[in-house]
């Protein structure tokens, strides 16, 4: 059942590690299973383990500089800062509409904290399938895709902070795989000469098909030379997703 309250990220009787005004009290562990941060309750409600989050209020839209009008952003994220390791996430879109600006992904900082997304560096993979890397208000969009987000598709995300890779993997809503990319994020962390990202994309049907890309785009190379010096804050981080419509989404 979904419940208006959630027990606190944090042990009884001890106030959460604030020490800024957008920041948010996090756990830092890397066996504790994914759950919701009790955050998302400003913006819906969540289940008793903290593992579903339901939006029934998109909120009111506002007129895009591209000329569309989107809802307001709902940010979640997960409840626990992951340091180091490999970290793996399975994310559902139980029911609902996923919204133009919806998207799934990891965000690359030293603590849990809610900031404007235009000031944030992380990979995500978009509404339309696109695997995308964010260094601040930049958005490069990598040669790899799976199927668009829809209701009843499950997202598996693989981190690996230790080695600077990620793979995303898509099953449908009948539970079958229906695309994958792998990926290096290695380049986002300050060097701008690293080798070209080994990438493999499975298309909605057929085998998977490796392959090298022959090149990154030139703007992927102004952001890594644009993230140098910021390469610590990518060994740590936390799943989040954007929401903007009333939807209903897990995290385990």
């Amino acid at each position: 059942p979904l419940l208006g309250t959630v027990p606190p990220p944090w042990p009884a009787g001890a106030s959460p590690p604030i020490t800024g005004s957008n920041e948010v009290g996090f756990q830092a562990s890397q066996s504790l299973a994914p759950k919701w941060h009790s955050s998302a309750l400003t913006a819906g409600s969540l289940s008793e383990d903290g593992h579903v989050f339901a939006k029934t209020h998109a909120g009111p839209q506002k007129n895009h500089s591209n000329g569309m009008k989107l809802s307001s952003l709902c940010m979640l994220f997960e409840r626990t800062l992951r340091v180091g390791g490999v970290h793996r996430y399975r994310y559902t879109i139980l029911g609902g509409s996923v919204g133009a600006a919806d998207g799934v992904g990891f965000v690359f900082d030293s603590r849990i904290r809610r900031t404007n997304i235009q000031k944030m560096r992380s990979i995500f993979l978009n509404k339309h399938g696109q695997v995308c890397i964010r260094n601040l208000d930049r958005i490069t969009k990598l040669p790899c895709s799976l199927p668009k987000l829809s209701e009843g598709v499950s997202i598996f995300l693989t981190v690996d902070l230790d080695k600077s890779a990620a793979c995303f993997r898509m099953d449908d809503p009948c539970g079958q795989p229906c695309g994958t990319a792998d990926f290096s994020f290695a380049s986002l962390l300050g060097d701008p000469h690293a080798a070209p990202q080994r990438l493999a994309g499975t298309p909605p049907s057929g085998p998977s098909s490796p392959h090298l890309a022959p090149s990154m785009p030139a703007d992927f190379l102004d952001a890594a030379a644009a993230y140098s010096g910021n390469a610590s804050n990518a060994r740590s981080g936390f799943f989040c997703a954007i929401v903007t419509g009333s939807i209903t989404v897990s995290l385990h």
